[in-house]
């Protein structure tokens, strides 16, 4: 305004005019808060991947005692570790394999270019 001595000094105190934005700014906070809350959702763990059913599934039929649904959780850890390493080594054995082959092919044709080359310069 022309009373704090803005642009309206500078320009001219009598064509200075007041927009009013507070119908967006209110707007603008109540997005704030919608995202501020499914941030909120997020850090707390409370968006499902479907995966909280699907654990319940497993485990409700056993009983309600502590030490045996313990027990079940760790045997199943240790067998999707057991798989999850079998399936790392099988690649990890694919990889070498592959690397061997491709070694053992560009070492063929190196001394085939060799040869090559030394027939090549024996003729000159």
């Amino acid at each position: 305004t022309a009373q704090m001595g803005g642009v309206c000094t500078l320009i001219n105190t009598t064509c200075c005019t007041y927009i009013d934005h507070s119908g967006q700014i209110k707007k603008d906070i109540q997005n704030m808060w919608a995202q501020s809350k499914v941030f909120h959702r997020v850090a707390q763990g409370k968006i499902a991947w479907g995966l909280e059913e699907l654990w319940e599934k497993l485990i409700s039929w056993l009983p309600s005692l502590g030490w045996i649904k313990q027990l079940f959780v760790i045997l199943l850890m240790l067998v999707a570790l057991g798989v999850l390493f079998l399936v790392l080594v099988r690649c990890l054995l694919w990889c070498i394999r592959e690397t061997k082959h491709s070694y053992v092919n560009w070492k063929k044709h190196q001394l085939r270019q060799q040869v090559e080359l030394g027939n090549t310069l024996e003729k000159l």
